[in-house]
């Protein structure tokens, strides 16, 4: 260890509280250091703005050194909501800005930065729990940011959509989301994606995760801001058509704001689901049964105006409310009739407290 690397550490170790080297000989060495100008950018700053010295600790055997600036708190997960029942019961009350957002299918991701500068990324599998090597693959991540102190940044790591088929030739995979290991492993950085959900750091109030985030130079995945539970409820349909169009491997939709975070697994497969309004009734009498349709307000859909759903009897009308000027949930079936659509009926009574 040459002296410069030596000043270089004993900084580190000061910063951390670790006694290195006499405070004599560190004084010794900081003279000789400025008599003889050598490393101006650390005699000209206070330790505290030092980057972390990553190399020379792993060098010289201090790997640990570099966890002092590394947040080491555990994330929690989730909460899953699995039925548009439970979406209704723990969100129909939102009046506060509301992001959602695509659950990307990955391995986790956490990167550390220290005064602007990369430290380490991290990744832990959710099977056993081993922390990946990720030395091949560091390229993929911002070297620098614009900000001082210590930064953790976590996201999902992924393989691309796109890159998928040619991928599964490459390494002989057959799983998109073990790819990711093989990937890192591999070093097929080109194959790999990332986006940064959240960020942590005593330097700054964020008020805005993703501006802050893209702020810092980081990818985030694509979001809608929702108001209430009606933009919510839309908002998911259109994030669930517009998934098949995006490069990530998703598996949900998350739902948070400044009191709740949820994972969505609803609305996944759902037929197009069309809301009206009932305006009458139709009854055509037949030789042995009659044909019993609910007029509504006109709705347009892409190749005709729906005037009418069918349904199966009256008592049907009676059980799921189907009064004039309630609204009304149906369905396109077979490209010819629109039928009721039952469960969504009643989440729009329930949403307006029918």
């Amino acid at each position: 260890m040459d002296i410069q690397e030596k000043f270089i550490i004993a900084r580190w170790a000061y910063l951390l509280g670790i006694d290195f080297i006499s405070d004599k000989e560190y004084n010794d060495i900081e003279t000789y250091i400025k008599q003889n100008n050598l490393l101006p950018e650390y005699t000209s700053r206070g330790w505290s703005e030092d980057p972390c010295p990553k190399e020379l600790l792993i060098k010289y055997g201090y790997e640990d050194w570099i966890q002092g600036v590394v947040y080491n708190f555990k994330t929690e997960s989730i909460y899953s909501i699995n039925s548009e029942k439970e979406l209704i019961e723990k969100c129909r009350n939102i009046n506060e800005p509301t992001r959602l957002s695509f659950k990307l299918d990955g391995f986790s991701l956490r990167l550390s930065y220290y005064n602007g500068e990369f430290v380490k990324a991290e990744s832990r599998t959710r099977a056993d729990g081993v922390s990946l090597d990720f030395s091949k693959v560091e390229d993929l991540f911002p070297k620098t940011i614009p900000q001082k102190g210590k930064v953790l940044l976590i996201g999902e790591l992924y393989l691309k959509n796109k890159n998928f088929e040619e991928y599964k030739l490459l390494r002989n995979i057959t799983s998109q989301r073990n790819a990711v290991r093989t990937a890192i492993a591999n070093g097929d950085i080109n194959y790999l994606g990332y986006k940064i959900f959240k960020v942590y750091s005593e330097e700054f109030e964020i008020t805005d995760q993703y501006a802050k985030i893209q702020e810092l130079g980081f990818p985030t995945p694509t979001s809608v801001m929702c108001h209430d539970f009606n933009t919510l409820n839309s908002s998911i349909k259109i994030l669930d058509r517009q998934k098949k169009f995006i490069n990530e491997p998703t598996d949900g939709l998350v739902l948070e704001n400044s009191s709740m975070q949820y994972a969505l697994r609803v609305g996944a497969h759902q037929e197009c689901v069309n809301h009206s309004i009932v305006t009458g009734y139709i009854i055509k009498r037949g030789m042995y049964n009659n044909a019993i349709s609910v007029e509504i307000e006109p709705f347009k859909m892409k190749d005709k105006t729906v005037s009418q759903v069918s349904v199966t009897n009256i008592q049907t009308i009676i059980d799921y409310n189907l009064r004039v000027g309630y609204p009304i949930a149906f369905v396109e079936r077979s490209g010819v009739n629109c039928v009721l659509d039952t469960d969504e009926t009643e989440k729009l009574h329930l949403i307006s407290g029918l």
